[in-house]
């Protein structure tokens, strides 16, 4: 027969377990794991998709990590390597996966963020580089690129505001936008616009709608998988809006 003070032991032990951090286990707070990726954690509004649920962060906020252990950020229109994330700033900073190691990469495209993901935004720290490439008829050699020119047809590039006054887009094969970081194009010397590329660029992310009241509340925003509607999760149950009571 068992002793009085061992069933006390074995039921106070059970207790124990059956907490976590002070929650019991079945709270409906999401259980999201913030794993890393080299040497970046990921963790709420971004979700690794190998390892989270897709209930553990925005919607179109998946990062993968790939044998490298480089983190990917999969826009609309390309990959992007991601270097840095500053939580306390809302910011992350991307690299184009194919300006990587290159003196003279050629930009491909232009960044596409609405309205797949429309709660990144451009951070104040950006500005634009424009590229013309395989131009005709314009004989300047400001903003001309060697590296990405021949004898019949030249490519250009200008920072913002600094466009001269031409039909480049008749006279030229194809134009890309390329956001980079103010910092690095002030100090960029003639021809090495490669390096300010593979700096990256920042962008920040904003609350989704509905997110606000729930994040200040201490929940975590998600989805209804029934309905597609907004789901609070908070530590005594789901939530239409916030995990504070009477707040609709």
């Amino acid at each position: 027969m068992s002793h009085p003070y061992h069933l006390l032991f074995s039921f106070l032990l059970f207790l124990f377990l059956t907490k976590t951090n002070g929650n019991p286990v079945n709270s409906s707070i999401p259980n999201c794991p913030s794993p890393t990726c080299g040497n970046l954690t990921i963790k709420y509004p971004f979700w690794l998709s190998s390892q989270n649920p897709d209930f553990c962060g925005y919607p179109s906020f998946n990062f993968t990590c790939n044998n490298q252990q480089k983190l990917i950020f999969h826009l609309p229109n390309d990959s992007y390597y991601v270097t840095n994330i500053n939580y306390s700033r809302n910011t992350l900073t991307l690299v184009d996966i194919d300006v990587i190691g290159k003196t003279c990469p050629r930009a491909r495209h232009n960044v596409s963020l609405e309205p797949v993901i429309p709660h990144l935004n451009y951070s104040a720290l950006d500005e634009n580089l424009t590229f013309y490439f395989n131009c005709t008829d314009y004989h300047s050699l400001d903003g001309d690129l060697p590296c990405l020119s021949n004898d019949q047809n030249h490519s250009f590039m200008f920072r913002a505001g600094s466009i001269p006054e031409f039909d480049w887009f008749r006279y030229c094969e194809d134009c890309v936008v390329a956001p980079v970081l103010e910092s690095e194009a002030n100090v960029m010397s003639t021809g090495a616009f490669g390096g300010v590329l593979e700096k990256g660029f920042e962008l920040g992310w904003s609350s989704v709608l509905n997110c606000a009241a729930c994040e200040e509340s201490e929940g975590y925003c998600g989805n209804n998988k029934s309905n597609g509607e907004f789901i609070c999760f908070c530590k005594d149950g789901p939530h239409p809006r916030s995990c504070y009571r009477g707040v609709m």
